[in-house]
């Protein structure tokens, strides 16, 4: 377990559990014209542990109903944003899938199966994310998907925001303010540590989404497998 990221998830936990009552609000969820669109390279939980992170998901919509709760089909780690949701991409070319398809492929051969522990539950300024924990693989497999799409000269936008380097996994977004701020809070401080499993991840997708990766609006292009 990293340490540098086992802090970071505390910090943010510090930063935002008090901060209930004024939360950061995403008008994008009560809106009809959200048209961002972007390519992910994204990890599935096991079964088991999403059989427990829906388990919380229902504690949590009995205090906070009125708050946005990913589907089950949509619960995932980032592995890499491709490229970045933006309402400039409404459509993506075949040709640039297949090349992605193409590229990613070839940067995960020799890449070994990793596990990721999913332990905890924190807090971010737009929801509630459950704490991923990976092994060094996940690092791994990053570096070798950059690097080669990077060095093909295809169209991207990875790192434009920020370098990933968590495993957070979002289950809840902010879509208005919290009516039960207290309440809310005890929960999560209750679970703070709550133990969700261990995924072996062995597949990968690449899915074009929006920004919630909602069912209706992610396509999955690809399933990769590794070795």
């Amino acid at each position: 377990m990293s340490q540098e990221l086992e802090t970071r998830y505390e910090k943010m936990w510090e930063e935002n559990v008090w901060n209930l009552g004024q939360v950061e609000v995403d008008s994008f969820l009560r809106s009809q014209t959200d048209r961002r669109t972007g390519i992910t390279l994204r990890i599935r939980p096991s079964a088991e542990v999403l059989r427990k992170v829906v388990a919380f998901q229902r504690l949590l919509m009995k205090v906070a109903p009125e708050q946005y709760h990913y589907p089950e089909e949509s619960i995932h780690v980032t592995g890499l944003s491709i490229v970045s949701c933006s309402a400039e991409y409404e459509r993506f070319d075949s040709g640039l899938l297949a090349q992605y398809v193409d590229l990613i492929d070839r940067a995960i051969q020799g890449v070994d199966t990793f596990e990721i522990a999913f332990q905890g539950v924190t807090l971010g300024s737009v929801g509630v994310l459950i704490q991923g924990h990976p092994d060094a693989g996940l690092a791994a497999l990053r570096e070798s998907v950059r690097s080669t799409i990077q060095e093909a000269g295809v169209f991207q936008t990875l790192d434009v925001r920020y370098k990933i380097d968590s495993a957070h996994s979002t289950i809840m977004r902010y879509r208005q303010e919290i009516q039960q701020v207290e309440e809310l809070r005890e929960l999560l401080t209750t679970h703070r540590a709550l133990e969700f499993g261990q995924s072996s991840v062995t597949h990968l997708e690449l899915v074009v989404n929006d920004w919630y990766h909602s069912p209706a609006k992610t396509d999955v292009i690809y399933s990769f497998q590794l070795d």
